[in-house]
């Protein structure tokens, strides 16, 4: 019968690499490469127990482990192919040192895919996510409650009591969703230039149509099938625009606001029905065929100023040129300053004579600053009825 080529001792047999005593050492890098140790007398007829020394010095395969950053167990590994290696007569040293070196880097580089495969599966996921996230941008969609506060915060922007600007709230509106990213759900969108990009158009089309809304409003309120007076419109139009409603009491400023527009549109009364020309902000796809060319429509001249007018001559283009003249004339931006006094007042009376209320008996409003009507003024109050007679040609 075959015997086994090795006879293994069992583990209380085993020696411990510390029981070793090395008498002299190299003072090269990884230790000695020649050791004389003092082993024990051999229990039986193992060939380990046998060899008198070790080719290697333990001190050379410590290093040698240390060098590769090898784990305990790894550098036992090293020690065993030592021990192998000096059975009867054992192999040369350089045979020996050349086979432990190839051990080390083979487990050394397992080390390094162990290491590489889970951070390598989190780079491909996260290329994945950037990916997803790029070609999402590209076909980004606001959600129904992103619109809703978008277009809730351009209505309060309008209807704030201290705007004379009217054109470029879209950059006050832009401002204020920022601010107000967290609360709005518009978190994601800023920092992400391509969204930005998609919310400043939606912002752009959405103050749009606030503006051409409240003209409308403005409209009705004046020469409608039932015109309201000046209180009734800035409390009806405070529930529709302000962010928050009219609440239990509105500040005289929004009145004064708001009679001030009524004016304006009386005495422009061919602006009042045109819509703004908006802006085109839609990009062409890299590679797409260009549109064809829209076939331009001729607008004839009428009397009464209906359809669509070259841009800056609609009426909310012309509300700004009226408040940029009137804030250079009064020399101050506070609607409610001593410069506007005189004015306002007498804009908030014009209008209630023309738009009095339905019950005569009822008190003057106490919250009406005291006007200072001059003649002319007074000229205008008494040719109420043939300028409202005039408006209504106009629409």
């Amino acid at each position: 019968m075959n015997t086994p080529a090795f006879n293994f001792p069992s583990s209380d047999q085993m020696v411990p690499h510390g029981a070793t005593t090395f008498t002299s050492l190299s003072p090269s890098a990884h230790g000695s490469l020649t050791a004389s140790s003092n082993m024990p007398a051999p229990y039986s007829s193992d060939p380990f127990l046998n060899v008198p020394e070790l080719v290697l010095s333990p001190l050379f395969i410590d290093n040698l482990a240390k060098d590769f950053d090898l784990d305990i167990v790894q550098r036992n590994y090293l020690h065993t192919c030592a021990q192998l290696g000096s059975v009867d007569g054992g192999l040369t040293k350089a045979d020996l040192a050349t086979r432990l070196y190839h051990l080390a880097v083979f487990l050394n580089h397992a080390n390094a895919m162990k290491q590489a495969a889970p951070q390598g599966n989190i780079d491909s996921l996260t290329h994945l996510l950037e990916d997803l996230r790029v070609r999402l941008d590209d076909g980004y969609t606001f959600t129904r409650e992103q619109m809703r506060n978008i277009r809730t915060q351009a209505q309060d922007t309008i209807y704030e009591a201290t705007r004379t600007s009217f054109m470029t709230m879209h950059t006050d509106v832009m401002n204020k969703l920022k601010d107000a990213r967290v609360t709005l759900k518009l978190n994601s969108v800023f920092g992400n230039p391509s969204r930005e990009k998609a919310l400043m158009s939606v912002v752009k089309k959405t103050c749009s149509s606030v503006r051409n809304s409240l003209r409308q409003d403005l409209r009705n309120g004046i020469c409608g099938d039932s015109p309201s007076m000046l209180a009734e419109f800035t409390y009806a139009s405070a529930t529709k625009f302000k962010r928050g409603g009219p609440g239990l009491g509105l500040d005289i400023g929004f009145t004064i606001h708001v009679a001030l527009l009524r004016r304006f549109a009386r005495e422009n009364p061919s602006t009042i029905g045109v819509e703004e020309v908006e802006d085109d902000d839609t990009t062409e796809d890299i590679g797409s065929s260009p549109a064809p060319p829209t076939k331009k429509r001729k607008i004839a001249a009428t009397s009464h100023g209906g359809g669509r007018i070259p841009k800056g001559k609609d009426f909310w283009s012309q509300v700004d040129k009226f408040f940029t003249q009137k804030i250079v004339e009064f020399g101050s931006k506070n609607l409610q300053g001593a410069g506007w006094k005189e004015y306002t007042s007498e804009t908030i009376q014009m209008d209630e004579h023309l738009f009095p209320s339905h019950d005569e008996t009822e008190e003057p409003m106490s919250d009406v600053p005291a006007a200072s009507v001059s003649s002319s003024t007074t000229a205008n109050l008494n040719a109420g009825g043939s300028r409202g007679s005039n408006l209504l040609r106009h629409m």
